[in-house]
């Protein structure tokens, strides 16, 4: 992080730098020059830092007020990211050539072709990669053809079957000045989860998206709004928490929360642009088919949470999650019933949160351990997916009758296993 010059600047508490980032979030979905939170800022080192968290560091080239340092950095980024779009625009035509010469069936995921779609009239979206979706089973193939490009990585992780199996995706860097490195899904998230999403299916429905320059193939709308749902979902863990415990949108605004504001953007212009195109109900019917109702939802909800007036409602509407509850929230039902007896129903970790003391704890565990398997709180709610409730537990396999129970609690645990390390394939 660049960090500015100066003496003697107030350091604004970690709340006060939530509520700038949610006034910025809000500032651009409103799409109103009137609201401008950067006019009060105190500290523009916190004030840069928060919003290069969030991915909106960009918006402050609009903001007159700020110092020239601040300015600079804004307008550094700003080119940056359109640097990156101009790079990862040559190497997918490079790239698609490629691919499809080798006959395999690729969709370019979230930053560049979100850039494309969404940001070009509003502000530079910033990426690091470039996000590659292949069938499973052509990981190796896929490999071969992004080195007949001129990318390379280790091929004891890079390649199926060297790749570790439990693992979704592999990373393999340009080799010419200024390339972006490439990102390689085997799936669209990882499997630390209850969701029974079969990627096969997607490929079968692949768009053709033309660029400004050249072209490559991107999810349809649907699945494409599915996947970024997910994504926040993946990131944003305690998002349900959240929710349930009725924190304040501030909150999520938090790092330790696993999210940042520019994936919410992300879905929230996306459904701006594609509400009155979206099929709904199919929409709705792989929500259900592959499980992945309530995260959904949580995340629509939570952007709701951010700005009211938000797509979102929309969207929960055509989808049935405005009238029906997910099964967090019915949990979360009796907490309305007094405070003895809402203390006896949240479990460990809801009480935790609720405390000063378990919410700084928790942001000082996961910005130090940013990875996957030693967040702590990732670890904590691995029992979730081993140990799921009867109700979910009985929906992701597919049975009725509770009669099930006591066998699919015995064979769950090893199914999740077998699952997560990729031994199901």
């Amino acid at each position: 992080m660049n960090r500015l010059p100066g003496k003697g600047l107030k350091t604004d508490s970690c709340g006060e730098q939530n509520a700038f980032a949610l006034a910025c979030f809000r500032a651009i979905v409103s799409e109103t020059e009137e609201q401008r939170p950067w006019v009060s800022v105190r500290d523009w080192n916190r004030a840069v830092q928060t919003l290069e968290i969030h991915g909106l560091l960009p918006i402050l080239c609009r903001a007159s007020e700020a110092p020239e340092d601040v300015q600079r950095l804004a307008l550094e980024a700003k080119l940056r990211a359109a640097t990156y779009q101009t790079n990862a625009l040559d190497a997918l035509n490079d790239i698609s050539r490629e691919m499809k010469a080798a006959g395999i069936p690729f969709a370019v995921l979230k930053g560049t072709y979100l850039y494309e779609l969404l940001y070009r009239d509003l502000f530079p979206r910033q990426y690091g990669d470039i996000d590659l979706l292949v069938p499973s089973e052509r990981i190796e193939d896929a490999v071969s053809a992004l080195e007949r490009v001129g990318y390379e990585g280790d091929r004891k992780r890079a390649g199926r079957p060297s790749m570790p199996r439990w693992h979704f995706h592999a990373a393999l860097t340009s080799k010419k000045p200024g390339g972006l490195p490439v990102e390689l899904h085997r799936s669209l998230v990882d499997r630390a989860n209850l969701y029974r999403i079969r990627e096969e299916e997607l490929f079968g429905r692949l768009t053709e998206f033309r660029a400004r320059q050249g072209g490559f193939t991107v999810l349809c709308a649907e699945d494409q709004l599915i996947y970024l749902c997910l994504h926040v979902a993946k990131h944003g863990s305690l998002n349900a928490i959240g929710l349930r415990n009725g924190f304040a949108p501030e909150w999520f605004c938090d790092p330790a929360a696993g999210n940042r504001l520019l994936w919410f953007l992300d879905i929230e212009i996306f459904l701006r642009k594609h509400k009155t195109l979206l099929d709904w109900p199919a929409v709705a019917e792989r929500m259900e088919r592959w499980n992945v109702f309530d995260d959904m939802m949580h995340c629509l909800r939570v952007i709701k949470a951010l700005q009211p007036e938000s797509q979102a409602e929309y969207a929960m509407e055509r989808l049935g999650g405005s009238s029906l509850e997910t099964d967090s929230m019915r949990n979360a039902s009796s907490i309305v019933a007094g405070k003895a007896k809402s203390a006896r129903r949240k479990g460990i970790l809801d009480r935790g949160l609720q405390s000063a003391a378990g919410q700084a704890l928790l942001a000082r565990s996961m910005r130090v351990n940013p990875m996957l398997f030693i967040r702590p709180i990732r670890l904590f709610l691995v029992w979730r997916i081993l140990a799921p409730s009867p109700s979910r537990l009985l929906k992701y396999h597919g049975r009725q009758k509770r009669l099930w129970l006591p066998w699919l609690y015995l064979v769950h645990p090893f199914h999740m296993l077998r699952k997560m390390l990729g031994l199901n394939e």
